[in-house]
């Protein structure tokens, strides 16, 4: 009988780990890191790191696939400051224009929806220039120009 009983009690322990352990695996797309979550890693730039444009980010990411959206695939929001404008990011790097100045670039993770989750990060940065191409100059109309030949004037 003593031993039905320690059988008994055996079989429910298992079961009972079964379901939690169940319970803990993420969802379709998003998969479980370290204690059921997903994780998202800014590696670089670093915090406090004065950059140029473009800003090159990189992402560790544990527990969520990363990819193109129309492949139901993760991927990252990228904000800046307080603004409420973000940038898609479908892979754990990119080349970034980030507007000058100190600058906190926060990264969300996202679902293929674009629903955020709950996983983000963020690194505060000092960023130099504007990032853009450089500004065109009008075209000189004054005849200063010649293209270096002498016209003999």
């Amino acid at each position: 009988m003593r031993s039905r009983v320690w059988i008994l009690l055996a079989a429910s322990l298992l079961a009972t780990a079964a379901c939690r352990n169940a319970s803990q695996g993420g969802t379709a797309g998003q998969g479980s890191g370290a204690g059921g979550q997903s994780q998202l890693i800014i590696t670089s730039p670093t915090e406090g790191q004065e950059v140029s444009n473009p800003v090159h980010l990189v992402m560790v990411v544990n527990g969520a696939e990363i990819g193109p959206t129309d492949t139901g695939k993760m991927h990252i929001h990228v904000y800046y400051d307080d603004s409420s404008e973000y940038e898609v990011v479908e892979s754990t790097a990119a080349d970034l224009k980030v507007p000058a100045g100190t600058k906190q670039i926060r990264v969300v993770l996202a679902d293929a929806n674009h629903n955020e989750t709950d996983v983000s990060t963020s690194v505060r940065v000092s960023v130099a220039g504007t990032g853009g191409a450089p500004e065109e100059q009008p075209p000189d109309t004054t005849g200063a120009d010649d293209g270096g030949y002498d016209r003999g004037y």
